[in-house]
């Protein structure tokens, strides 16, 4: 069984935590949290039924094989390093950390000297961070428009069955 960690109590890292616990990750265990500060990761702890870590440290005496990055990008530069080289892979939700290219060269050559591994979830979170870049950058608009299919829409649709 595959030990995973989660760092960030927010909505994704809820919901990775959740189904870590829940079994829908077969093959993977969570085996603790931890949020931005000691009380969020206890609150989100007591929710899951899990251990709190109150720090990196803490955390990765836990001995994870993966740890999921669900908080901010400043989390992947504050302990990648340590998550790399503590022996567990990073899974990493804030995809936009990884354009400073200083931060990239560190953190790949940790992993390469460690022979861990860096995942890069993309998906909606990738598409906020390319928003947010386009704003930094200037001179550029940007909207953002959220749509949810009514419950039960693309039934008949061959290409959204499982």
């Amino acid at each position: 069984m595959v030990k995973v960690c989660v760092i960030g109590c927010g909505r994704l890292g809820s919901i990775a935590a959740r189904a870590l616990r829940d079994g829908t990750v077969q093959g993977a265990e969570l085996v603790g949290v931890m949020g931005r500060s000691p009380e969020e990761g206890l609150q989100q702890a007591d929710t899951l039924a899990c251990p709190a870590a109150a720090d990196i440290s803490a955390l990765m005496a836990l001995e994870p094989d993966f740890v999921i990055e669900a908080a901010a990008g400043k989390c992947i530069e504050l302990y990648g390093e340590t998550i790399l080289s503590g022996g567990a892979d990073l899974i990493s939700v804030s995809t936009g950390a990884f354009g400073d290219a200083t931060l990239y060269q560190r953190l790949e050559n940790v992993a390469r000297a460690c022979g861990r591994h860096i995942y890069l979830a993309s998906g909606v979170v990738g598409g906020f961070d390319i928003m947010e870049t386009a704003r930094l950058m200037g001179g550029l608009t940007v909207s953002f428009t959220k749509t949810k299919p009514a419950s039960g829409s693309g039934v008949g649709d061959p290409a959204l069955r499982s």
